[in-house]
């Protein structure tokens, strides 16, 4: 027997609508159910109703909407920046307005997360820069307050006194 036979006439109903249940629309957006509830709490998810078990069944644009989160968190947008954005095309009068209001939105969020990856790679070079300082210790001989005296830790600068924090645990 073939799975629609064994599927009960809810599921079966609920999927004619195009309705998806919480955990179809974390599965299919590679979330947990947990941030599904969650973004549903706060207001950035509106379930199209409640099953008769109590189930909240979305609609496929909700889908589409998670998966749009979902990246914009993965940008490092906070839930604030998150629902601006969402809300933007609901505050303006008609879709031209809406159109050129969401295009200056997304220019400052695209600044911003350009900021933003200019901040990650510069920390990024700065520990891969550390990181090559301590290779270059791994080897050494002197340990506590010798390494004051080692002139690898001295001619590496600011990423040598990394290094010796790092290998004096902090003091």
């Amino acid at each position: 027997m073939g799975d629609d036979a064994q599927e009960k006439p809810a599921s079966r109903d609920r999927r004619r609508q195009g309705l998806l249940t919480t955990g179809d629309v974390a599965r299919l957006s590679g979330n947990t159910l947990r941030t599904v509830r969650f973004y549903e709490e706060v207001g950035l998810l509106r379930p199209e109703h409640r099953s008769e078990g109590g189930h909240r069944l979305f609609r496929k644009e909700q889908l589409d909407r998670l998966r749009f989160i979902t990246a914009l968190r993965a940008a490092a947008l906070s839930l604030d920046e998150i629902r601006h954005a969402l809300e933007t095309p609901e505050r303006e009068q008609n879709r031209c307005a809406a159109a050129a209001a969401m295009a200056r939105l997304l220019d400052q969020q695209a600044l911003e997360l350009g900021r933003r990856a200019d901040a990650i790679t510069e920390v990024r070079e700065q520990l891969l820069h550390v990181r090559d300082v301590l290779g270059r210790c791994a080897g050494c001989q002197r340990t506590g307050e010798e390494c004051e005296e080692c002139r690898c830790l001295a001619a590496a600068g600011q990423a040598g006194d990394t290094a010796r924090m790092l290998m004096m645990g902090g003091a």
